[in-house]
């Protein structure tokens, strides 16, 4: 097809001459006659498109909250309101204008989506953007977060019932869990007096016996502890603990 092309080509050339030097009507229809074939066989090799498809990489995505945690942050994104030519795959983020890391699929759209720090007490810039069979598109400047640890949050103080000697050197004490928003109480612990030694081996609320043979009157006292991250021992109880035994023998 190229050699005929050529060939026709040389003639149209040729002819081109031949009207330099003359012009007669029959070089004027050879003429034209090689200009269309020339034009029709151009057409044939390549023929023009009625439409062209641009391939497009999609839009940025859209921010819909970004929250700081501890040494973490929270992002929820929207998916690009122009996914482009080919549906979304991937969503990546950067910090600090660092490294583009891995957000997540396409499906973390309208999903809350946790991501880890290094440290807390820093600003961290983010960036997202998403990718389709194109690549990555528009980047997504979603804001300036500063994670801090947030600050303890211990139990209140559990519930005194009664704390009285049920015998000698037997004190009987009930008492109620304190109410807490998160975590689990896990542990009590409690003290005979000034100057006992906490004892932290009651893991249930409720009705509890100890044997002492602690001078009375004394001042009972306990503590809850919450096994959360951002917890633990928590406020004190006291009630005292009376004499009715006068007759045993107490030490002090």
């Amino acid at each position: 097809m190229l050699d005929k092309l050529a060939e026709i080509g040389k003639y149209i050339g040729d002819q081109m001459s031949v009207l330099k030097t003359k012009s007669d009507s029959k070089a004027l229809r050879s003429f034209g006659a090689a200009t269309a074939l020339l034009v029709a066989v151009t057409l044939s090799i390549a023929p023009v498109s009625a439409e062209t498809t641009v391939k497009r990489a999609p839009s940025a995505p859209v921010l819909q909250s970004l929250v700081a945690g501890d040494k973490s942050f929270t992002i929820t994104i929207s998916a690009p309101t122009d996914p482009g030519t080919s549906a979304v795959t991937l969503y990546s983020f950067a910090l600090n204008d660092g490294a583009w890391r891995t957000l997540g699929a396409a499906n973390i759209a309208d999903t809350a989506k946790v991501v880890t720090v290094a440290a807390n007490d820093v600003d961290y810039n983010v960036k997202v953007r998403a990718k389709n069979s194109t690549g990555w598109g528009g980047v997504l400047d979603a804001g300036t977060v500063h994670p801090v640890k947030p600050a303890p949050i211990y139990p209140g103080a559990p519930t005194m019932v009664s704390a009285y000697d049920q015998g000698c050197h037997i004190t009987r004490v009930e008492f109620v869990a304190p109410a807490i928003t998160f975590g689990k109480i896990t542990r009590y612990r409690y003290q005979l007096g000034d100057g006992h030694k906490w004892d932290n081996r009651w893991t249930t609320a409720g009705v509890q016996l100890i044997h002492d043979a602690r001078q009375r009157p004394f001042t009972f006292r306990i503590q809850a502890f919450n096994n959360a991250k951002n917890s633990g021992w928590g406020e004190i109880a006291e009630m005292v603990v009376e004499n009715s035994f006068p007759k045993c023998p107490f030490y002090k």
